[in-house]
C-alpha cells in the first residue's frame, strides 16, 4: 500500500504539481475506505508525503552550498599548515608561527 501511494505521489511531485493537484490526483482514493478511517486519513498521509519531499528540495540546495562551504574551508585549512610549514607565514618564534623555516 505504502510503495504503491508513494509511487503514485512521486511522479506528481517530480513535475512540481502543487498541493492541490496532489490531492485532486486522489492517490489513496482505492485505500481510503479500509485505511482511511483513522486520525490519519489519506489527504493527510498526501499531506505529510508531499511536504516532506517538497522540504528535501528546498534543503538540497542548502546542502550544496554547505559541502562546497566545508570543501573550501577544510581545504584553505590544511593549505594554511602546508604554508605555515614552509615558512610562508614568517620564522619560527613568531606570533601564530609553529613551525617556521
Amino acid at each position: 500500500m505504502l510503495c504503491t501511494i508513494e509511487g503514485r505521489v512521486k511522479p506528481l511531485i517530480a513535475s512540481r504539481s502543487p498541493v492541490a493537484g496532489i490531492l485532486a490526483a486522489a492517490p489513496t482514493a482505492d485505500f481510503d475506505r479500509v485505511w482511511g478511517r483513522g486520525y490519519v486519513t489519506g489527504d493527510i498521509f498526501v499531506r505529510m508525503m508531499a511536504g516532506s519531499a517538497l522540504a528535501a528540495q528546498g534543503w538540497t540546495r542548502f546542502a550544496t552550498f554547505s559541502s562546497a562551504f566545508l570543501r573550501l574551508a577544510l581545504g584553505i585549512s590544511f593549505l594554511s599548515a602546508v604554508a605555515d610549514r614552509f615558512g610562508l607565514w614568517g620564522v619560527y618564534g613568531q606570533p601564530n608561527v609553529s613551525w617556521g623555516s
